[in-house]
């Protein structure tokens, strides 16, 4: 009887929550209400305001999408391991707008992105995208992210620093050996100005990977299967990394301290101990909101290295949604991110920036979007951003994973002028390939045969 009485209660309870859901989840169909999370409120810079603004008329436009925001915090570093964390927790946003180049794919093995295939597919704006923009998002025919911010490396320069010590601010160094030429001279011990702020510290490699590149090398190589191989120990590598030593013991004309911080480096340039330092003509700006002048920051693409070769790096994040989301917030996360990477928001933004005298360029991977035609910028600086785009290259494989590794070698020539380049790499590369190469790949060849073993016992 008690049994009886409560099925009696119990099961129409059971058919009422159902129901409820049944119908919350066709109300949300239907349009009229769906909730999403992001992690993108924005903070009170200019530049984060002008992405406010983009948001509050996603919102008036999209009333039946709900968004809740949320800061991402601290550093980038800090960020993606937030981010990693909250999906270990079954916490991730439905919309995450800060998968950086070099994780992207670690995070497509590891299930965190959703393929975007028939979103993009079945979108006319993205048909003229710039291809190349979307290849670290691109894994065995599948794209699982769109560009949120887009960047590329460059050689800035103090103008005034130039002038000052008789070299023409408007002919930047072509090669590297103009740059030696260039960063001797300007550096002066008695006002404590050296020629190159140079990137020592734990993201070393992040700047030396173009040296690589400019000498004809490569970091590492995805092999056809995905299997990482490391190329690090070749000739033109070591060559970068002698050049790097050279710079700091024979020219001496980096910072006193190489292994000073990024932000050390960035201070030394603004306040005219450093002549030059490599940095994306998006981030200009923050050097004019801190007080240089226009008229006082040269940029131009990288010299070229010994090769003739002018690679320069491209970065930057995408915008991924998270596939355990219901399909109803993973729609709803779609228009999210076609909106704000629109071409028509993209303009926006820009004609905002130039109201907002942020007169910098930014990329875009739209291959017709032309930024001078929207906001006022030195021509140079445009000219600069768009050659060096031609020149760009992706961050090499496993960046994420070997980073830490690489930057001891780095380090090592830069204090010590008795370090050899190429044995420090030797013994780099047989950490890597230890503790990281030979993991990676035997993960790829585990997950080969279980995808062989299903296809077996699925014909």
């Amino acid at each position: 009887m008690k049994r009886y009485q409560i099925k009696r209660i119990a099961y129409p309870a059971i058919f009422l929550i159902l129901a409820c859901l049944a119908c919350s989840e066709r109300y949300e169909e239907t349009g009229r209400q769906v909730r999403i999370t992001t992690w993108d409120e924005p903070d009170n810079t200019i530049s984060e305001q002008i992405r406010g603004v983009l948001q509050r008329e996603f919102d008036e436009r999209f009333p039946q999408i709900e968004v809740r925001r949320r800061r991402r915090g601290g550093k980038a570093t800090d960020s993606r391991l937030a981010f990693t964390t909250a999906v270990a927790g079954d916490n991730a946003p439905d919309c995450y707008d800060a998968a950086y180049f070099p994780t992207i794919p670690l995070w497509i093995d590891q299930g965190f992105c959703l393929p975007l295939d028939d979103y993009i597919e079945k979108d006319p704006q993205f048909k003229d995208a710039v291809e190349a923009a979307f290849a670290p998002a691109k894994k065995d025919g599948h794209v699982y992210g769109v560009p949120s911010e887009l960047y590329v490396m460059a050689l800035f320069y103090r103008k005034d620093l130039f002038e000052e010590v008789g070299l023409d601010p408007k002919r930047p160094p072509r090669n590297w050996k103009e740059f030696v030429e260039y960063a001797r001279r300007l550096t002066d011990q008695g006002k404590h100005r050296y020629g190159l702020a140079m990137l020592g510290q734990e993201w070393a490699s992040w700047h030396w990977e173009n040296y690589v590149w400019q000498a004809g090398g490569e970091v590492t190589e995805k092999l056809p299967d995905g299997k990482c191989k490391i190329r690090f120990t070749e000739e033109p590598a070591v060559q970068a990394l002698q050049y790097y030593q050279d710079l700091r013991w024979k020219y001496r004309c980096v910072q006193p301290n190489p292994l000073q911080d990024y932000e050390s480096n960035r201070r030394d340039f603004l306040h005219g101990r450093a002549a030059m330092i490599l940095s994306s003509p998006e981030w200009v700006g923050d050097f004019l909101n801190e007080g240089l002048r226009p008229e006082q920051i040269g940029i131009a693409p990288l010299p070229a290295g010994p090769t003739g070769i002018h690679a320069t790096q491209i970065g930057g994040a995408f915008y991924i949604i998270n596939p355990r989301s219901s399909k109803v917030k993973q729609k709803a996360a779609w228009e999210y991110i076609r909106f704000m990477s629109s071409k028509e928001a993209q303009i926006n933004k820009l004609k905002m920036m130039e109201q907002a005298n942020l007169r910098y360029p930014i990329a875009s991977f739209y291959k017709d979007l032309r930024v001078g035609d929207y906001l006022t910028v030195p021509e140079e600086w445009g000219e600069a951003s768009m050659t060096s785009l031609k020149h760009g290259r992706m961050e090499y494989y496993l960046k994420d994973r070997i980073e830490p590794y690489l930057a001891r070698p780095i380090q090592a020539v830069l204090v010590d002028p008795e370090a050899n380049p190429k044995m420090e790499l030797m013994k780099c590369a047989e950490r890597v390939q230890k503790e990281v190469v030979e993991p990676y790949n035997a993960e790829i060849e585990r997950k080969k045969r279980r995808k062989a073993l299903v296809a077996r016992h699925t014909r």
